[in-house]
């Protein structure tokens, strides 16, 4: 009697982890994520009751065989319930809206690690700007804790993907040709070069070289003192700047990684520094004077 129980209990286990069953977490109030030493992106989550490998890797939009491999599960091998399934994200579909559309939408969330910046994790974890960031988690400076959680982004499972249309490679050699429609194509295909041609001939725009004074902050708490990074009012993201401190007279040419958070610091404040921007321009003071040369 015992032997027949556990071979039930065995069998149920498996039906109701590959089984077609439909996931629900709706109950799921965030997806807390992790960083792999390759800087891929996580989450852990316990296989529950009614939940199957087949809808999580629906849920998290990943193929199912990738998930099986991923956590060395093979088809005909029953999973127990609550074990720890490791699900990679990937970081195009994690949506970087400031606030939540949408009550389906789960927040994903990452705690601070040692020696981490929001640069690092915005732009190097997660592919968003640091504004985002910031405004998602209503942060007024770019210091973070250690252990901090931040919400990273939402996951919205509902989204459907794009469906991509498959393309025959066959010929149909029933299909007549008409001489009048091929005539015609060719009239419009000239049109189109025609107008790729004028589009190309469009003069580039030159960027505006800006050679000014502006004041500068940064914070003494920042943990990170090996990029060079800014964040400017109007320069380019994504383009340098240069940067002298009048009084010690050093220069650190730097990335813009983004422009300034609107309404979260001082009117006179044109240019926020990372600390080792700072240390390199040998600045004491958090506040002070700098010249600037950057494109807009």
């Amino acid at each position: 009697m015992k032997k027949i129980l556990s071979l039930l209990i065995v069998f149920s286990t498996f039906l109701g982890v590959f089984g077609q069953s439909n996931i629900n977490l709706d109950a799921l109030h965030s997806i807390k994520v992790d960083i792999s030493p390759k800087n891929e992106i996580f989450y852990i989550h316990n296989l529950k009751k009614s939940e199957t490998i087949y809808s999580l890797a629906k849920y998290f939009r990943i193929p199912v065989q990738d998930l099986m491999l991923i956590n060395n599960i093979s088809k005909n091998q029953p999973v127990a319930l609550n074990q720890p399934i490791k699900i990679p994200l990937d970081p195009a579909l994690i949506i970087p809206s400031t606030t939540q559309k949408s009550q389906t939408w789960k927040p994903v969330i990452y705690k601070v690690k040692k020696k981490e910046t929001l640069y690092r994790i915005a732009k190097g974890y997660f592919h968003q700007n640091i504004q985002q960031l910031m405004a998602r988690n209503n942060l007024t400076r770019l210091t973070i804790n250690l252990g901090q959680e931040l919400i990273v982004g939402w996951w919205a499972p509902s989204v459907s993907l794009p469906v991509v249309p498959q393309i025959s490679n066959t010929i149909d050699t029933s299909m007549t040709v008409d001489p009048i429609s091929i005539q015609d194509d060719s009239i419009i295909l000239e049109k189109v070069e025609t107008t790729i041609n004028e589009l190309t001939e469009v003069e580039e725009v030159i960027p505006v070289i800006k050679n000014l004074k502006g004041i500068a902050i940064w914070e003494k708490a920042d943990p990170n003192d090996d990029f060079l990074f800014v964040l400017h009012k109007y320069a380019r993201v994504g383009s340098v700047i240069k940067l002298q401190h009048p009084v010690t007279k050093l220069i650190v040419v730097a990335n813009v990684v983004d422009n300034l958070p609107s309404g979260i610091y001082p009117s006179d404040v044109d240019i926020i520094i990372s600390k080792a921007v700072a240390l390199r321009l040998g600045a004491l003071e958090t506040r002070f004077q700098v010249d600037m040369t950057y494109y807009e």
